[in-house]
């Protein structure tokens, strides 16, 4: 068994429905995804992508607003009694699972300075437009900070079907410090878009054209 087949084991999921991308830590794994979401600026025919976070999250997430707002892309603190209300609501209030642009909520299953815990439910009710962090159209995906929860309880992604789950190995094992994954939901991967490219990431280019083929996997080896 390989390592990242063993990583997914660990986490009650497997090859076929998650990709493990292996990273500095779980800041990095916030930064990439914050870099790679194909988050739609406002523009004439869309109020474009929002990028929402739970008020209760690490520094880390927090600081993916630097990122979006780079890419005039708008963010929005969401306190988390305003998510206990949401989640009381009436479904028929909630946003089109299906439509456009997209948005990303994120929250910590378990915060870095409260301790506090955070319903493993929100992904799906966000995710299938039950439960809606802001109005408005869109497709919500939602990106659980599982770092300060892992170390100390088991995840299960085969019922929390979150599309991006970022984590710092250290935080589980007590080492090594310094390596940490991102876990990339299938049927999210196809839409992370990297600027860079480097080393196994390419499937083909030129160095004398503006060509660039990415490889199918999101992840780079």
């Amino acid at each position: 068994m390989t390592q990242w087949s063993r990583i997914l084991a660990h986490f009650h999921t497997s090859p076929e429905d998650y990709t493990v991308i292996f990273t500095a830590g779980s800041t990095a794994a916030l930064k990439l995804v914050a870099e790679a979401f194909p988050w739609v600026p406002p523009g004439p025919e869309s109020s474009g992508s929002h990028f929402c976070y739970l008020t209760d999250s690490h520094t880390s997430v927090v600081g993916m607003r630097e990122v979006t707002a780079a890419m005039n892309i708008t963010s929005i603190p969401v306190k988390p009694e305003d998510m206990w209300l949401a989640e009381e609501q009436d479904a028929t209030a909630a946003s089109d699972p299906d439509g456009q642009p997209l948005h990303l909520f994120c929250y910590p299953a378990q915060s870095n300075f409260s301790g506090t815990r955070y319903p493993l439910s929100w992904i799906e009710e966000v995710k299938s437009g039950r439960m809606c962090p802001v109005g408005g159209p869109g497709k919500w995906f939602v990106l659980l900070d599982a770092a300060a929860y892992v170390g100390t309880s088991p995840l299960d992604l085969s019922v929390h079907r979150a599309d991006f789950v970022p984590l710092s190995f250290y935080k589980i094992f007590g080492f090594p410090t310094g390596l940490g994954a991102l876990l990339v939901n299938s049927r999210s991967a196809p839409l992370l878009r990297k600027t860079y490219f480097g080393g196994g990431t390419a499937a083909a280019y030129l160095a004398e054209e503006d060509f660039y083929i990415p490889r199918e996997s999101v992840a780079e080896r």
